[in-house]
């Protein structure tokens, strides 16, 4: 249980570059599947955690408004990690999403030293509990929902990959 390999692990998922995937066999590696990545690997290390849900708002970003303007639903959700750190018996907050190319785009790239809260990847309005989070999860997950989300998002999903790629250096 290296406090150097969950940073490692941590450095490793955070620096996939971020993805919208497009459709089910796209490559995806948005907030949902790096957090579950990261939760992953540090299962193997015998570090307990959590997916937590937020809510948040696209337009608190640094995208610009040719992106922002393209239709979508309001109140999008976010998902990062609450991690169990054995050395303070504490939960703490843990978001993989926004790759280190970024930083010259304006994000803030989390930095993490395998104890305490990284910063998140967006402005929280409102924050689910971990039972909460995980019904959450699974309404996100029914196939008809994605498929309506998708039909919806698709444009504005598509722009954001083609600007974020447009941005790393």
């Amino acid at each position: 249980m290296s406090l150097a390999q969950r940073i490692a692990f941590f450095e490793f998922v955070r620096d996939i570059p971020y993805r919208i995937g497009l459709g089910e066999d796209d490559t995806n590696y948005n907030c949902v599947t790096k957090s579950d990545m990261l939760a992953k690997m540090l299962e193997g290390l015998g570090i307990k955690s959590r997916p937590i849900i937020c809510t948040f708002d696209w337009m608190e970003g640094v995208f610009p408004a040719s992106v922002l303007a393209l239709p979508r639903d309001p109140g999008e959700t976010h998902q990062y990690l609450e991690i169990y750190i054995p050395e303070t018996k504490k939960w703490i907050k843990c978001d993989p999403t926004w790759d280190k190319r970024l930083a010259d785009a304006g994000f803030t790239i989390p930095q993490w030293n395998g104890k305490s809260d990284t910063a998140l990847a967006v402005k929280p309005h409102k924050i689910y509990s971990a039972e909460e989070s995980l019904q959450i999860i699974a309404d996100e997950n029914d196939p008809k929902e994605y498929t309506r989300h998708m039909r919806k998002h698709r444009r504005f999903y598509k722009a954001i990959n083609r600007w974020l790629e447009s941005q790393r250096r």
